[in-house]
């Protein structure tokens, strides 16, 4: 059977960076995903300060920035559609990126450091045996030391281990195709309407190419997301450029449900970390894929014996500040006309 080191599923940016941080440390160790890249991802893609503050920490000087599409200068902000609220920031407010763009070159950075990048590789379910963990992939099992779930909300690593999925709530997402005319018209800034769908918020992001609009909902249960991106559309006057759907769960974390087991470690999605304020996730994404790789190292180089230190690093370092996005969110999304009449008040 073949052995590696250490196993990362999924490579979005959880699994790309981790599986960087593991190449650079000196480990063998195997990436793989169901898909090739580049490849299409349903995502508002806005790179919060944290997430450009990784970013920056982890790959070459301005590497990442040739990724970054736009930015957010300007915020409109409305409650139901109605009248709108002008946000102006100093500083951006948010980078904005295609995930195709992103994830791509964050795995060409991977296999630069020394990952191994195993495209159309789709991992079936992981087997806890005395060696560490056995990968069954599409392609044949590997042996490793320790793995990385980074393989999304419902991916076969946590499944395959008996750890139920986090609670998600959903978004369903348009990519727009606009003339040059009417994208210039957005060209940093974007726009945000709260009330609908319930517990959530519907958004318009500006990208190169394309405009980003998304209605999404932060907690489990049943929301009209169709009807809601169809308000969206309508109230924005996009409804008769070409466009393409798709929808995602937004996985949102749970204190008590582990995100390790064995020897396997579970991070971004498939731990459940997407901010339930917000829906954002690519900044935990990298965070805890940076964690997942540095506890990874220590195991391999027997300086930890288990991942306990892991769920404790992750709920000091991310549980902590989502905790707290989740009593704003009560508060936010509860009384979306309190908070958006409070914010009128106080804009700054």
């Amino acid at each position: 059977m073949e052995k590696a080191d250490c196993v990362v599923v999924g490579l979005g940016p959880a699994g790309a960076i981790s599986l960087r941080s593991l190449a650079l440390a000196g480990a063998k160790v195997v990436g793989l995903d169901s898909a090739s890249f580049p490849r299409y991802k349903a995502c508002g893609g806005a790179l919060s300060a944290a997430a450009q503050l990784y970013l920056t920490e982890q790959l070459p000087a301005d590497g990442w920035q040739k990724a970054v599409e736009d930015s957010l200068e300007e915020i409109n902000v409305s409650l139901l559609h109605g009248d709108l609220l002008q946000l102006k920031a100093g500083s951006p407010v948010a980078l904005l990126t295609m995930r195709e763009k992103l994830d791509h070159l964050l795995v060409k950075e991977a296999a630069a450091a020394g990952g191994e990048i195993r495209e159309k590789c789709a991992c079936t379910g992981v087997e806890l045996v005395k060696e560490g963990a056995v990968v069954h992939t599409v392609s044949g099992p590997i042996l490793a030391r320790t793995v990385i779930g980074c393989d999304g909300a419902l991916g076969p690593v946590a499944k395959s281990l008996g750890i139920a999925p986090a609670p998600a709530g959903a978004a369903l997402e348009a990519e727009v195709e606009v003339p040059p005319a009417v994208l210039s018209e957005w060209r940093s800034r974007g726009y945000i309407s709260f009330g609908r769908p319930a517990w959530g918020y519907c958004w318009v992001f500006p990208k190169k190419e394309v405009l980003s609009c998304g209605a999404g909902t932060f907690r489990r249960g049943r929301a009209k997301l169709q009807e809601a991106l169809q308000e969206l559309l309508t109230h924005c006057r996009l409804t008769a450029y070409p466009k393409r759907l798709a929808g995602h769960l937004i996985p949102l974390f749970n204190h008590r449900r582990p995100i390790s087991k064995g020897p396997v470690l579970l991070a971004g999605d498939a731990a459940g970390l997407a901010d339930p304020l917000s829906g954002e996730g690519i900044a935990n994404a990298l965070g805890s894929g940076i964690i997942a790789a540095r506890q990874a190292a220590a195991f391999l180089n027997g300086k930890i014996t288990d991942f306990n230190s892991y769920q404790k690093e992750i709920r000091q370092k991310i549980l902590a500040n989502l905790t707290i996005a989740k009593r704003l969110a009560g508060l936010v999304y509860s009384r979306p006309g309190w908070f958006y009449h409070l914010l009128r008040g106080n804009p700054y």
